[in-house]
């Protein structure tokens, strides 16, 4: 199983700054979208404790996938910044997998496994913000 790479995973775990998107998988791309999928609502997470706790549930995430579908319908948006280094997590949780951007360019051989642990404390963090993370998908 590849690794996530190096670069990507420095930013992420270094970030002073992450926002959660909620994403259409279905929808049609505009000029204010997360990598091609439209933005239905965002949320920045500003506290330190929900910042590590973001961290902790993605590890563990990564960790524990193991198994991909073919499809990519991805609903969730991870972007961490660390000063003018950005990462971007677009990820399918249905598919059990997620693609990696290094400031705004995709990274081809980074699209990997993710178990659906990430899932539920990223749809909470939504809903405290405001958005109707839908827990159905």
């Amino acid at each position: 199983m590849q690794a996530w790479p190096p670069e990507a995973r420095d930013i992420f775990e270094k970030s002073d700054k992450i926002i959660v998107y909620f994403l259409d998988a279905e929808g049609t791309a505009q000029e204010n979208d997360f990598h091609h999928y439209p933005i239905l609502g965002q949320v920045e997470v500003n506290e330190p404790e929900a910042q590590q706790a973001l961290r902790d549930a993605v590890r563990e995430g990564i960790a524990q996938g193991n198994v991909m579908a073919r499809c990519f319908a991805p609903q969730h948006g991870i972007r961490a910044i660390d000063g003018k280094r950005t990462v971007d997590l677009v990820i399918c949780f249905q598919c059990a997998q997620f693609a990696t951007y290094l400031n705004d360019q995709p990274i081809p051989v980074a699209v990997l496994p993710i178990s659906g642990a990430p899932r539920t404390l990223l749809n909470d963090m939504l809903e405290r913000g405001g958005v109707p993370a839908n827990r159905q998908k």
